[in-house]
């Protein structure tokens, strides 16, 4: 039993090949994506007083779970609440499709 099988697809897994060679071209095998995270204030009294920057560049590894483990790793720094903006530089991409 199958579905639509007479129907011409791209098959996932190939298809992502020449993506990939196309990046590690581009970027080179050193190449690593990274999403930081700034207070630009201090951290009083368990809130952080000023703006929390998010530094994005498109990382296609920074996904949903990615944030909530942030979260818990302020949570464990003692921070409660931030007293500002949550801003975001570049590009931040959850649950991107290609």
């Amino acid at each position: 039993m199958s579905q639509a099988s007479a129907r011409a697809v791209h098959p996932a897994s190939v298809s992502k090949i020449p993506t990939t060679l196309a990046l590690l071209r581009k970027l080179g095998p050193d190449h690593r994506f990274e999403t930081r995270f700034l207070a630009r204030g201090p951290i009083r009294a368990g809130a952080v007083e000023g703006p929390l920057v998010v530094r994005a560049n498109g990382d296609p590894y920074f996904v949903d779970e990615n944030a909530l483990l942030v979260a818990r790793a302020l949570r464990d720094l003692g921070v409660r609440k931030v007293d500002g903006d949550l801003r975001v530089e570049g590009k931040l991409l959850f649950d991107w499709k290609a």
